[in-house]
């Protein structure tokens, strides 16, 4: 009878636990690691922020989030590291919130929310210093890998390109820590990669097109609007994509296709100024074109099959 009662005992904790946490933390055990890029005037570097202790700060639990710009992808944590602000959670409730001191005034901004449906509002606060606020709309809710990922209606620059600001569960929104600096905006921000107790748990798409989660460049890339170049239709699509080139030539463009996860799935040349691929799979998927040194990026969804 103790072990009937024992069992059931541990069957009700072991609910309850997962009731009361409904979403993944941000936060590893013991180290959580983000590398950010960051777009600058000539170039893109990445920035590191890691989280590996606690704080309290009034009688609020957070995590306190260190800043580090790396120099190179082997400068060890802590180099030229500072703490750049502390992020509390509710995980019951999907919401987070990054707390920051500027001019002698400490703010809490909500960092992300995954209870978000689509068609709500959420407010970016991209300047402390006179409280700009930019409210964009959710464009879209849906799941990959076990995680609710909440897309908006605003771009930002993925590490090489444009892509939409998305909030992904366990993970983080993809613009990475803009608001840890005063008057950034999360246009210039991409998340690259996350690392939990140092095992590499998540890669941005654009992750494959960079080569690696650390990149430091400039110059060599142009960054383009893909309508001023090319025009992908229709997205979402049945099975077949049309790709019709405008002011680029074929026989100097190599098209790309990953999965959405960031995995390539083929590549091949361009047979024409207005070519075609078909998918028979339904999901999300991510397709470069390569031109010289102009890349283009545009996310499709196939729901047809």
């Amino acid at each position: 009878m103790k072990k009937l009662i024992l069992s059931g005992f541990l069957i009700f904790t072991v609910s309850l636990a997962a009731i009361s946490q409904p979403y993944h933390s941000l936060f590893a055990k013991d180290t959580t690691q983000w590398n950010v890029s960051q777009l600058m005037t000539d170039l893109v570097e990445t920035n590191l922020y890691y989280s590996a202790t606690d704080s309290v700060i009034g009688d609020k639990h957070y995590h306190t989030i260190f800043h580090q710009i790396n120099g190179s992808v082997n400068d060890p944590i802590g180099k030229n590291s500072s703490v750049c602000g502390f992020v509390r959670e509710d995980t019951v409730n999907g919401k987070f919130w990054f707390l920051n001191s500027f001019a002698d005034t400490t703010i809490e901004v909500l960092l992300m929310d995954l209870s978000l449906d689509k068609g709500d509002t959420f407010v970016f606060i991209h300047d402390y210093r006179y409280m700009w606020k930019d409210s964009v709309t959710v464009d879209s809710v849906f799941h990959e890998n076990n995680r609710k990922i909440i897309a908006l209606n605003k771009t930002h620059f993925d590490g090489f390109g444009e892509s939409k600001i998305w909030f992904i569960e366990g993970i983080g929104p993809n613009t990475g820590f803009f608001m840890a600096e005063p008057y950034q905006e999360p246009y210039f921000y991409g998340m690259l990669c996350k690392f939990d107790n140092n095992k590499h748990v998540y890669s941005a798409p654009s992750v494959d097109i960079l080569g690696a989660c650390f990149y430091v460049g400039g110059g060599g890339v142009q960054i383009n609007k893909l309508e001023d170049w090319i025009n992908i239709y229709p997205n979402p699509a049945s099975s077949k994509i049309n790709i019709q080139l405008k002011n680029l030539s074929y026989q100097n463009s190599q098209l790309y296709l990953y999965n959405s996860t960031g995995s390539l799935i083929f590549s091949r040349p361009l047979t024409s100024e207005n070519d075609y691929l078909e998918i028979s799979r339904n999901g999300i998927y991510f397709l470069k074109v390569v031109s010289g040194n102009i890349i283009l990026n545009k996310k499709i969804v196939v729901v047809g099959n």
